[in-house]
């Protein structure tokens, strides 16, 4: 093993410039001897400031390490660097899992801990060990760019399209890594207005992860039957069926079979939702990712303030949204000092003023004063409090309960 390090980081003093390319891919914990971690850790600090790290200068800069370095350039004849590199990387992985197992065995021992707790960590390891990348250097990151721009160009008008133009209007937060809050008051419509995106973007085949810790499955594919059939949803939950609603009943259900959307009702705490998006991602692949909704969410870590724990929570659904690069849609809860204002504020986010810190976009629901409810017609607000990428703003609408569906309201 150390020979074959010394060969390689013999390779890069020797011909510093032609091995340059090796210093991005490689890090200094791929290497197992201390030394030659040290070396290359030099190697890196020399390169950054932008010398060339050829073996006079590392010896300058490791005075210590004169002999040691000698030796390295003349055992320096590697004829196949790709496949060292890529054995000294394979070799820095196995030792990582050696030691997450080791780690996983003795959490096993531990009494205090539960079957779940140590399956969710030992999840959240093993998938970042085996999902982890490189950095991107800014030319890779450039030419990303580059291809993002180009693929806009091409395809004009947004590619996503939901049934509210209210959301198209503002669908980019549907196709790039945005971490998304839509908040409400109890019982205004956002799980609806949640379950209305997921469902149009899982019609144009994307794939929606939703994590759902207010409704179970059931009921969340109850809705989407409400919608797909027109069957009023009271109904549905009263058992009011009718021999003529049976046949749209298996029409829908055939339908909602079809999409692709998965609903995870296990995951309860910030750790186990990183663990399964992270791991639904690497198995399934993943396009976006809901949560539903963010008060709900607990953590393993104890703390004393609640907005402490809801920072943590939204920390880490930040963190699913640039470790899996898709856009994350959370619920939120306003708190009660909303009802007391003509419109609602940031300020309103229930229990952490770190919600609206970490999101790119934060919309709001709220009723509409100007329209009086009718029946199952529920008329609302949509306050864009938040948006990365252009400005805020309200638009209206109308939620008919029965179908579980926002409407546009247009504009006389």
């Amino acid at each position: 093993m150390s020979d074959m390090e010394r060969e390689v980081l013999g390779a890069i003093l020797f011909q510093p410039e032609e091995n340059e390319a090796y210093l991005e891919t490689l890090t200094a914990d791929d290497f197992f001897d201390p030394r030659n971690r040290a070396v290359f850790s030099a190697v890196k600090k020399i390169k950054a400031k932008g010398l060339v790290p050829d073996l006079p200068t590392v010896t300058e800069f490791l005075p210590d390490y004169r002999t040691y370095l000698t030796g390295l350039v003349v055992k320096s004849v590697v004829v196949n660097m790709d496949m060292h590199v890529q054995m000294l990387k394979d070799r820095a992985a196995k030792r990582k899992l050696a030691q997450e197992m080791k780690r996983f065995m003795d959490e096993l021992q531990d009494p205090l801990k539960s079957a779940d707790e140590i399956a969710a960590s030992a999840v959240e390891k093993f998938t970042s060990l085996f999902t982890a990348s490189r950095e991107r250097t800014i030319t890779e990151q450039a030419i990303s760019e580059v291809d993002l721009l180009t693929a806009r160009a091409k395809r004009g008008e947004s590619q996503i399209k939901t049934s509210l133009q209210a959301i198209n209007d503002i669908s980019d937060m549907l196709e790039q890594p945005d971490y998304t809050i839509i908040a409400a008051r109890p019982a205004a419509g956002k799980t609806a207005l949640m379950l209305q995106i997921a469902v149009d973007m899982a019609l144009q085949r994307k794939k929606a992860l939703i994590f759902s810790l207010e409704m179970t499955p059931e009921q969340l594919i109850e809705r989407m039957i409400a919608r797909f059939t027109g069957i009023p949803n009271r109904k549905l939950r009263k058992g009011k069926i009718y021999d003529d609603d049976w046949e749209k009943i298996a029409k829908a259900v055939d339908l909602i079979s079809s999409l692709p959307i998965k609903i995870d009702e296990e995951a309860r705490t910030a750790e186990e939702i990183y663990a399964k998006a992270l791991k639904v991602a690497k198995q399934e692949g993943v396009d976006v990712v809901f949560v539903d909704y963010v008060q709900f969410i607990s953590t393993k870590e104890k703390f004393v303030r609640k907005n402490d724990e809801i920072a943590k929570v939204s920390k880490t659904l930040a963190d699913i949204k640039a470790k899996l690069h898709v856009p994350v849609i959370a619920l939120a809860q306003l708190n009660r000092a909303a009802e007391a204002q003509d419109e609602p504020s940031l300020a309103n986010l229930k229990e952490s003023g770190q919600l609206e810190q970490d999101a790119d976009n934060v919309l709001i629901l709220w009723d509409d004063d100007e329209y009086v409810s009718d029946g199952a017609m529920q008329y609302v607000e949509l306050y864009i409090r938040k948006y990365r990428n252009g400005e805020t703003g309200k638009k209206k609408l109308a939620f008919n309960k029965d179908k579980q569906e926002f409407w546009d309201v247009v504009e006389k």
